[in-house]
């Protein structure tokens, strides 16, 4: 069996620290849509689209009057369009079967009509997603118990299914496991990973009088993928190894 190196007697430490980390591994998470940026990367809406929007629209449906709890001249503001793709729709389904405007409000002409359908069309269907740099918000999360299980047994060669005791997972609205806004970290729950992570190290990497079995060395050549000598001292061993 070989002996490990003085300069190593942290490793176990610092490991358990590794195993502890991989519970909470997060997520890419980026930044909500700020509205200003937003607002810089697309254009306003077609200058004459929002002209006969101003004519034939707003009258019923601005800040002031809301009309079915309908805001164009707000969204005319949320830029792009698309932000507000479902409501921008519906619009233009009104427009092109005649509903909006109503019969007793001034009517623009056919030509009109279709000129500000196909405006709105190109806004949302047509929108360059390209020209945003920011996708939208990603919660933070935890890895699933399945998740933690299987990176425990990839990273240290010990299948050991830490999570048998932990709490059930929760699902979310949509019904999987691994839903951001399930995978929160409770106090009871990082209790068991502090737990779990000391017993892991002390299975993976055991003193070594008592690593003994084929799987303790095959675990030892996993983890410890550097060795002291051949010009390499024992701190720079260590080092590659975490």
């Amino acid at each position: 069996m070989r002996k490990m190196p003085r300069a190593w007697f942290f490793l176990p430490c610092a490991l358990g620290i590794a195993v502890l980390g991989t519970a909470v591994v997060l997520s890419a998470t980026v930044n909500n849509l700020a509205a200003q940026n937003v607002q810089t990367a697309a254009p306003a809406p077609e200058a004459p689209a929002l002209e006969l929007l101003q004519q034939y629209c707003f009258r019923c449906h601005a800040a002031a009057t809301q009309r079915a709890g309908l805001d164009l001249e707000g969204l005319t503001t949320q830029h792009p369009l698309v932000r507000n793709r479902e409501i921008w729709e519906r619009v233009m389904e009104m427009v092109e079967i005649g509903r909006m405007p109503p019969p007793e409000a001034p009517q623009p002409t056919d030509a009109e009509r279709a000129g500000l359908h196909a405006s709105l069309s190109r806004a949302i269907y047509e929108f360059d997603y390209s020209t945003l740099d920011d996708p939208g918000f990603e919660p933070m999360r935890r890895l699933t118990h399945e998740e933690y299980d299987n990176t425990v047994r990839d990273l240290f060669g010990v299948d050991l299914n830490p999570t048998d005791r932990f709490p059930a997972e929760l699902s979310g609205s949509s019904g999987f496991v691994n839903s951001a806004n399930t995978l929160f970290l409770d106090p009871s729950l990082m209790e068991r990973y502090i737990a779990v992570a000391e017993r892991i190290v002390e299975i993976a990497l055991p003193p070594a009088p008592e690593a003994t079995s084929a799987v303790h060395e095959r675990t030892r050549d996993l983890i410890l993928i550097a060795r002291p000598g051949n010009g390499t001292t024992e701190m720079e061993a260590a080092e590659r190894v975490l």
